[in-house]
């Protein structure tokens, strides 16, 4: 079921980078999530661990939100569902280690807890919304009500989720269930500062209209009562318009219905559109009340401002007899301020009609012809001038009119003087913003012309390379758009003392995220990733830095995805993470806001665990990642999750660094990283106490496997650095866990025997124990007890063919042992190919002897070899008769030698 989680937990990781990276839909996202959580949920049905528990819980809920964005509201029920059954079951966790005083920060734990509780509430409220379940979904937002006391910055949400869900109930004519919504909104954004008077105000008005809608005549009432408070939380044309409908509707009396119909007409923010529509809201009710005089005075007033646009009479007049004045004037440079600053009055009127425009430009463009003609204007006049056209300038370019831009721009150009050094910034400027112009009509060609004369008035400007960097992009330029990049982050690495100098930094930075920000939008990850990494290099704002790493890393995850190749290239994803590493440290050393920094350390911490898992192939890559999740892990929140995922990763990163020592050539690198696996195993052993000692764990340490394990790498470590007076001890300190298996002896034993240990004494003794643990078990594995026996006895008898007798002593208890387990325990289990390679060593090892004129010992080799022959089946044939006229051989030369051939006289 391992296998399993991990993949559901890849599968999610990889929903989550193609959905940052907008290379999925929302219907595939909703998919992908949708497995990812059912496969956990499989994996671990009915798990009590609290990690997993988590981690299901926030799987379903995103799951269900996923659906919920892609209209799915049956199966985002279904993913919300398992996602409250799982945080109903961590709550019943939680509530006892309260009740045990097990938890160090109960306050904090409850707290997340009805965090998920309101989520999914509020989640499955729009399922029922969506699904036509109102009584279902009033009711879970009554549950979220509740816990509104504990999380207050949650009522903006519910208050706007409830407006939403009214106006939703509105378009779809079910009028009594939307004002059960609109009316819960409202009481919910009472007092709450962030919904404001405008929302309430909003809100009701629309309450109104269903009262009306439902039935007018019935609630008529309800109806005035609603817009009325609406207009006493903020007054608004459109609810004094709703106002007077309401009033035609019903019996009231003229005085307040002439009321009504005046706060309309003198409110400050009237359209011409709503004044027209109460207009004839008025004439087409003709109610009695509504007196001729009043009707005419608003006709009077619509009229008015038609035929005005907003502007009156006497300044449209004074304004044309202006322009005739300036247009037949001698341009005296007396009155040329007075004149500009009146065309700037003139010309920014919202409602400047176009042909009084066009009138200005001709004004314009004569005053430039007689300032470049010998008349030139006064500094004073041309500076306010400039001003005059700039802004016009801004308010086209504003509106995304870049023709009009451009012929101000370019009114503006033709004022300057390209000989004054002085000017040369504005110039610079000015330049740019023609290309700005051009960039927006699509005239890349021209855009780059123009931005090369801004290029030669002020060539340190970074705004020149960052529309550079535009342009480039837009023509699918790579190098040329990394080029002014790499221009732009020089730029901010020139270190002045000057104030201008840093406030300009500031600029740079601002671009660098724009030209990120742009390269997304283009799709162009290679240029987003140069952008990034300039903004990391550069930027002064920690918490810029970590967002720039977060998008570098989801960046390089969705490049590596796509290329096989990649994959398992994860190098500078491992900058990355050292970098973020670095700058959270930092953070923390400011004594900044640290949820911030726990929140910043868990996301990172999750990407260096999933990475190190990835990076199998990898053993440098691997204990890497491990060592810094486990760092971001100390950064996190003190829990038992917490500590626990610490103590995994120091593990792993032990192993992967053993690995790593053993892809090593280099004699020096490789002591280093197995003194760097001692020191892992030491931090991951203190990491075990403090979880012992804290009690934070309900689990019994001592049944932890992690420590045979770190028992095991110590020993490999010490092993390969040739330290053998170690081995020794760790050998004692495995015997003194209880829980060790024979295999943990076995793998000493054989690691004691490579180079350059070659430690003998140390393996036997790790073999004997490995046979002693087999055998104590209620049903010893007989057969992996005989490879043992085989190792013991291939140990300890050096040389087959040696004729030194005591060198075969010790081998010879060994042979006593396995013979009493054959005999009296084994009955028939122990493998017959064992036995037949037990019996031909000991038979050589006889006939060796035999050899070397030593009979008595031949004899108890050979005897031992026929016992043991005894015990084989189907192969017994093979070697019985040979052996048997062997054997009589041996026992006749052991006669003859053991009796003298004469008799003493």
């Amino acid at each position: 079921m391992r296998e399993v989680q991990s993949c559901s937990v890849s599968l999610w990781n990889i929903a989550v980078t193609r959905k940052t990276g907008g290379t999925i839909s929302n219907s595939l996202n909703a998919k992908l999530r949708h497995v990812a959580s059912t496969l956990s949920f499989v994996a671990s049905a009915g798990t009590s661990e609290e990690f997993i528990l988590k981690r299901q819980i926030m799987m379903g809920i995103k799951s269900g939100r996923a659906w919920l964005d892609c209209s799915n509201p049956t199966m985002a029920e279904n993913s919300l569902e398992l996602a409250l059954q799982c945080l109903e079951r961590h709550q019943n966790q939680v509530i006892d280690a309260v009740n045990q005083g097990k938890l160090p920060n109960p306050d904090k734990s409850k707290l997340e807890l009805e965090k998920d509780f309101f989520r999914i509430y509020a989640f499955k409220a729009e399922c029922g919304v969506a699904l036509s379940k109102h009584d279902e979904a009033f009711q879970f937002i009554q549950r979220a009500k509740e816990i509104l006391k504990r999380l207050p910055k949650e009522g903006t949400f519910l208050c706007f989720l409830c407006y939403n869900f009214g106006v939703d109930t509105f378009h779809m004519q079910k009028y009594e269930e939307s004002i059960t919504w609109l009316r819960e909104s409202f009481e919910l954004g009472k007092g709450v500062q962030s919904v404001g008077p405008k929302n309430q105000a909003k809100t009701l008005r629309v309450l109104a209209n269903c009262y009306l809608e439902l039935d007018g005549k019935q609630h008529w009432q309800k109806a005035l009562n609603a817009v009325g408070l609406a207009n006493a939380e903020h007054s608004h044309p459109a609810g004094l318009h709703l106002k007077v409908k309401i009033l035609l509707l019903g019996d009231s009396p003229d005085t307040r219905l002439q009321s009504a119909f005046d706060d309309v007409l003198r409110h400050p923010d009237l359209s011409i559109d709503m004044a027209l529509e109460t207009i004839k809201l008025v004439t087409q009710y003709n109610n009695e009340y509504c007196e001729s005089d009043q009707i005419d005075k608003a006709k009077e007033f619509i009229e008015e401002c038609i035929n005005t646009d907003y502007c009156e009479s006497d300044q449209i007049n004074k304004a044309r007899r202006f322009i005739e004045e300036c247009i037949n004037s001698e341009y005296c440079e007396s009155d040329l301020i007075d004149k500009a600053r009146f065309i700037e009055e003139y010309i920014d009127s919202e409602y400047c009609e176009s042909d009084q425009i066009d009138t200005a430009k001709e004004f314009i463009e004569e005053c430039i012809n007689k300032h470049l003609s010998g008349q030139p204007l006064q500094h004073d006049a041309l500076k306010r001038f400039q001003f005059i056209i700039w802004e016009r300038a801004s308010q086209a370019y504003e509106s995304n009119n870049f023709d009009e831009a451009l012929i101000w721009f370019n009114y503006s150009l033709s004022l300057f003087n390209k000989n004054d050094e002085s000017s040369w910034k504005n110039l610079s400027k000015l330049q740019r913003n023609i290309t700005s112009c051009h960039i927006g009509l699509q005239q890349f060609d021209k855009a780059a012309d123009t931005v090369k004369e801004a290029q030669q008035y002020d060539s340190l400007s970074p705004h020149t390379h960052y529309l550079i960097y535009k342009i480039a992009l837009s023509q699918c330029d790579n190098t040329k758009a990394v080029d002014a990049l790499q221009k732009m982050c020089a730029l901010a690495n020139n270190k002045d003392d000057a104030e201008k100098q840093e406030n300009k930094q500031d600029d740079i930075h601002v671009l660098i995220c724009l030209a990120a920000q742009l390269a997304f939008e283009k799709s162009n990850r290679e240029v987003a990733v140069t952008a990034l990494e300039g903004l990391v290099e550069n930027a002064d704002n920690i918490q810029q830095v970590l967002t720039s790493l977060r998008c570098l890393i989801r960046l390089k995850l969705t490049i590596n995805s796509a290329d096989d190749q990649k994959r398992s290239e994860n190098t500078d994803i491992l900058k990355y993470v050292e970098t973020a590493y670095s700058k959270l440290t930092e953070m923390k050393g400011k004594q900044e806001s640290c949820e911030s920094v726990q929140k910043e350390a868990a996301w990172f911490m999750k990407i260096a665990w999933n990475l190190g898992i990835q990076n199998e192939n990898s053993s440098y890559n691997m204990h890497q990642f491990f060592y810094h999740c486990c760092k971001f892990g100390r950064l996190c929140a003190v829990d038992m999750g917490n500590l626990i995922r610490q103590k995994t990763c120091m593990l792993m990163a032990a192993a992967s660094c053993l690995q790593m020592a053993k892809d090593i050539s280099n004699e020096q690198e490789k002591k280093t990283a197995l003194h760097q696996v001692l020191s892992h195993v030491k931090e991951c052993r203190e990491i075990r106490q403090q979880i012992k000692d804290n009690k934070i764990s309900d689990t019994d340490t001592q049944k932890d496997t992690t420590v045979v394990l770190l028992v095991l790498y110590e020993f490999e470590a010490y092993a390969r650095l040739g330290q053998t007076d170690e081995l020794s001890k760790i050998l004692d300190k495995a015997l003194s866990l209880p829980f060790a298996e024979p295999k943990t002896f076995e793998t000493m034993a054989a690691l004691s025997m490579e180079s350059p240990s070659n430690c003998k004494v140390v393996s036997i003794r790790a073999l004997k124990v490995s046979v002693k643990k087999y055998m104590q078990a209620e049903n010893p594995d007989y057969i992996k007890c005989s490879k043992v026996f085989r190792s013991l006895i291939q140990l300890s008898l050096k040389d087959n063919s040696s004729t030194d007798i005591d060198s075969k002593e010790e081998t010879w208890q060994y042979y006593m042992e396995v013979v009493q387990i054959i005999e009296n325990k084994a009955k028939g289990d122990y493998p017959e190919i064992e036995t037949v390679w037990l019996m031909t060593k000991a038979w050589n090892c006889g006939i060796y002897l035999y050899s070397a004129s030593h009979y008595q010992e031949a004899e108890r080799w050979c005897s031992l070899a026929i016992n043991l022959l005894k015990h084989l089946s189907d192969l017994k044939s093979n070697y019985e008769p040979q052996m048997t006229i062997v054997y009589a051989e041996i026992l006749s030369k052991l006669d003859s030698t053991s009796f003298p051939t004469g008799v003493e006289e």
